[in-house]
């Protein structure tokens, strides 16, 4: 179904539930949609393609409506586009597709990130969301163990308390003043940098249950189950449906969440973690091959190989992840409306300072912490004998004050304000 499918829209149907994907992700969207209308018929489902509209036609979805990043009516959204890695712009429009389906009537709306299945009705949400307007779910209903292993409470600090990989509002008025209120600051400064306190679009929800009085916490075993909270949760078969033993009782799978899943190697479960392997846990194992399965049969490996539509400039140059916070820390780069143009005044300034990417390389993150492998690497060693030197150097307050300033202009939103003073 394209996006002017209209089997069950607006008012007509009980609920709307949507994703977010760029077009490397579609085999994701595409599954979760399957999941989604096979338990919830009756309910419209919508996938927005976070990137560039060319060859549309190609991403079509099955009881879908597929709508595309220019569809939604952001002002200014290809600077929007620039502004954001690949995984920034994803998350930080999500307050505004739920705007979006709000607007059009229905009276609730869900948020799943694509690498969700769901295995159940969400009934559950609805008699969860009737009485509140906001709906979040917590990472864990119980303190991580400290047992050496990843994932820890600590990490959950650096990530927010609620997981956003769901969220559900109803058609209310405090509602769309929350979603308003979301969207700015995530359009703002959405950025993955938790030297910033900035989790993309997670850390503001830590505020929601104080700044507004109907958001309710759904504490259901059974929603919302992934790497973070296996080690309160066991999967179990229960007359061919799965089922969640948790707290001493039994429950509904409603929906679980497949993060840091790579289909070639699922042993690991998640690359975000080490605590659990399907080796600890076989009564994971049937979960996660049937969902590879499902995933391959909804194209995955085809989808995966698609660029980036907004990874590079228009002729091919590719946009490195730190020309992006350059372009959101310096106005003066924002005066055309098509960043993505070599004749802006971003591409000049790239030009200048030798900041383009390579022609098909693909853009990377930014880093914000080391793997073990980095850790014990030789470069880090290099860099250890280096500070020694320099605490020898200058003793132990200067040194202390060398550390902060590091740590302050570690950052690209800050350097930009020092190494390109006056410019451009």
């Amino acid at each position: 179904m394209s996006s002017q499918s209209s089997a069950a829209s607006g008012a007509n149907a009980r609920s709307v539930a949507c994703t977010i994907v760029a077009k490397n992700y579609f085999g994701f969207a595409r599954t979760l949609a399957e999941s989604f209308c096979r338990a919830n018929e009756g309910n419209d489902f919508y996938i927005l393609v976070a990137d560039r509209d060319h060859e549309r036609e190609r991403f079509a979805c099955r009881g879908a409506h597929v709508l595309f990043l220019e569809d939604l009516g952001i002002d200014a959204w290809r600077k929007i586009a620039f502004k954001f890695d690949i995984v920034e712009l994803n998350t930080n429009v999500k307050a505004t597709l739920l705007k979006s389906l709000l607007a059009r009537g229905y009276p609730r709306a869900y948020y799943f990130d694509p690498d969700v299945y769901l295995y159940g009705s969400i009934g559950v949400l609805d008699r969860a969301l009737d009485p509140a307007s906001i709906l979040l779910t917590p990472h864990s209903l119980s303190p991580l163990p400290t047992d050496g292993r990843r994932v820890v409470d600590r990490d959950l600090l650096k990530c927010g308390v609620y997981n956003l990989g769901f969220i559900g509002v109803r058609n209310t008025s405090q509602a769309r003043a929350f979603l308003d209120w979301w969207e700015a600051r995530c359009l703002a400064e959405g950025f993955n940098e938790p030297g910033l306190g900035l989790f993309v679009d997670q850390h503001w929800i830590d505020l929601v249950p104080g700044y507004f009085n109907e958001a309710v916490i759904l504490r259901h075993p059974g929603c919302n189950v992934a790497y973070w909270n296996l080690h309160e949760r066991l999967v179990r078969e229960d007359a061919g449906e799965y089922v969640v033993e948790a707290g001493g009782g039994l429950h509904e799978l409603v929906f679980f969440h497949f993060s840091g899943i790579d289909p070639q190697d699922i042993e690991r479960v998640s690359k975000h973690q080490n605590r659990v392997t399907l080796g600890s846990r076989p009564d994971l194992r049937k979960l996660y091959a049937q969902y590879v399965m499902r995933l391959l049969q909804n194209d995955h490996e085809q989808f995966a190989q698609e660029p980036y539509g907004f990874g590079a400039f228009a002729n091919g140059r590719r946009i490195p992840a730190v020309l992006r916070r350059f372009y959101a820390a310096l106005p003066a780069l924002g005066v055309d409306s098509d960043p993505f143009d070599i004749g802006s005044a971003t591409y000049r300034f790239a030009k200048r300072h030798r900041l383009l990417g390579k022609p098909g390389r693909r853009e990377g993150a930014l880093p914000n912490s080391l793997t073990v492998d980095e850790e014990n690497s030789g470069v880090l060693y290099a860099a250890g004998c280096g500070l020694r030197l320099a605490l020898a150097i200058l003793g132990p307050t200067r040194f202390a004050m060398l550390s902060k300033f590091m740590r302050y202009y570690g950052i690209p939103n800050n350097q930009a304000r020092i190494v390109f003073r006056g410019e451009p």
